[in-house]
């Protein structure tokens, strides 16, 4: 753990913290969309938020969230497309837990955990 320019960075081992964040993406993707996918279809991005810029944070928070397809038919997000609701971050604990999807070219989900770790799914 060292600290710099007041934020805390500590160091991880990234395998371990990958296999626990490819295991909740898939448990969102299947929630969301009724979509599976293979554990090797995923590839994982982690940073600590603090260490992002603040152009690369907006990003992170405000990418689009759009349809190129529509969801599977019975699906959460089916019916949160016909209810008008676009795809927005889902709060699952504050300060602790939330995790957005989105459907463009594959599927994306991403993740913040505990407001210091952000990651990132992609599923092609």
């Amino acid at each position: 753990m060292h600290a710099d320019e007041n934020k805390m960075v500590t160091s991880i081992d990234v395998d371990r913290v990958s296999a626990v964040l490819r295991k909740l993406a898939l448990g969102h993707l299947k929630f969301e969309y009724g979509e599976g996918v293979t554990e090797d279809q995923i590839s994982i991005w982690c940073a600590p938020l603090s260490t992002l810029s603040e152009e690369d944070e907006a990003d992170f928070e405000e990418f689009n969230h759009g349809y190129n397809i529509l969801p599977e038919i019975g699906s959460r997000a089916f019916d949160d497309y016909c209810k008008g609701q676009p795809p927005s971050w889902w709060i699952v604990q504050e300060g602790r837990y939330r995790y957005s999807t989105a459907m463009t070219d594959g599927f994306e989900t991403r993740i913040v955990l505990r407001d210091y770790l952000a990651a990132i799914a992609v599923f092609k």
